[in-house]
């Protein structure tokens, strides 16, 4: 009597896995007649043209692993047991393999810089899977309207540099990685950029020996600190003497001057110098100065006295005069001497004072 081999079932199971990971294919023997798991039997596994075998254990069940390969998508892998005296061939040939997108993360961290200078905006790239840097992607930054990209290195690090923007403040940028075959989409949209004011100073100049009621001209320069204390140009300077305050813009060296009177009476008095600040300067002053008030010059001129008779009285005349302007001085005491004798005068409106002796 012929006895013939027994019918095999052969069931294997979909896959899922990431781009560039191991997965596992599996498959089950079993008896078509008693549905008994079939061991110790070869089944032959394919994928992606490589060919892989795996002895089925006492539950029926044989496995391969298979690397996934480096793209995303939906593939097939087959499993085939050849058949043997004892039992008849089988496969499943329609068994799907999922190959996910590895994910990703992508971290930005905040930015501190100052007005008008360039800052650094970074992106770290991971690999979720697996923890490590994913390089030779390609970061996209946002900062003001203004789009950048840079090319991730080993550690998954991309840069790009962008100008702060002269105005101070919160602002943001953001970091995308558009994803690939490879690598799922990721990125970090909160992002600060706090922009500061440049710190400045305000230096005025001493005014050591300025003649009462004369002009004198107050000066202060306004520099950037970040800059090599270069000036600042086009910023207002208020000045401060005497409770008068007025106003000058600075030139391109960064100084301002403005004129004030003199007090009348001699001595030093304070000024200061400051500015306010704006969008892109701290504010900064120079309280310290001083303007030393001296008095004004003067000669006095007098006129000798000619054909005067012994016991008889004459004048002795004096002019009193600034020396600077040479303008006459009404209104001053004058002291003439004569003979030990000494009489006081005042000056009329042209400057000339007299006494009798």
């Amino acid at each position: 009597m012929p006895v013939s081999p027994r019918p095999t079932a052969l069931n294997a199971l979909a896959a899922a896995t990431y781009v560039n990971y191991v997965f596992t294919a599996t498959a089950t023997l079993t008896d078509g007649l008693s549905s008994a798991f079939v061991s110790g039997k070869t089944v032959t596994f394919v994928y992606q043209g490589q060919t892989r075998t795996g002895a089925t254990d006492g539950s029926g069940l044989a496995a391969a692993t298979f690397g996934a390969g480096p793209s995303s998508g939906t593939y097939n892998y087959t499993a085939a047991f050849a058949a043997d005296a004892t039992y008849v061939a089988s496969s499943d040939n329609a068994n799907t393999v999922t190959v996910q997108e590895r994910p990703t993360t992508l971290t930005a961290p905040p930015v501190t810089i100052y007005a008008n200078e360039v800052f650094t905006a970074s992106g770290t790239l991971t690999d979720d899977a697996d923890g490590s840097g994913v390089s030779g992607k390609t970061i996209s930054f946002v900062y003001a309207g203004q789009t950048r990209t840079g090319a991730t290195i080993a550690s998954g690090l991309a840069v790009a540099t962008f100008d702060a923007g002269s105005s101070s403040g919160s602002y943001n940028y953001t970091a995308q990685f558009a994803g690939d075959a490879t690598y799922g989409a990721s990125s970090d949209l909160a992002n600060a950029v706090t922009v500061q004011q440049r710190p400045t100073t305000v230096l005025a100049v001493t005014m050591p020996g300025v003649y009462a009621n004369e002009v004198w001209t107050a000066t202060a320069t306004l520099r950037d600190t970040r800059l090599a204390n270069a000036g600042v140009a086009g910023k207002t300077i208020s000045f401060v003497y005497q409770g008068v305050t007025k106003t000058a813009g600075t030139d391109g060296s960064g100084v301002a001057v403005m004129t004030y009177n003199a007090n009348a009476s001699s001595g030093t008095y304070g000024y200061t110098a400051s500015f306010a600040g704006d969008g892109t300067y701290t504010s900064a002053s120079d309280a310290g100065k001083t303007v030393t008030v001296t008095p004004r010059p003067t000669n006095v001129v007098a006129v000798s006295a000619a054909n005067v008779y012994t016991l008889s009285v004459w004048t002795a005349t004096a002019t009193l005069r600034d020396s600077l302007n040479t303008n006459t001085l009404g209104g001053k005491p004058i002291s003439f001497v004569y003979q030990g004798t000494t009489r006081g005068g005042t000056t009329d409106g042209s400057g000339v004072a007299t006494a009798t002796f």
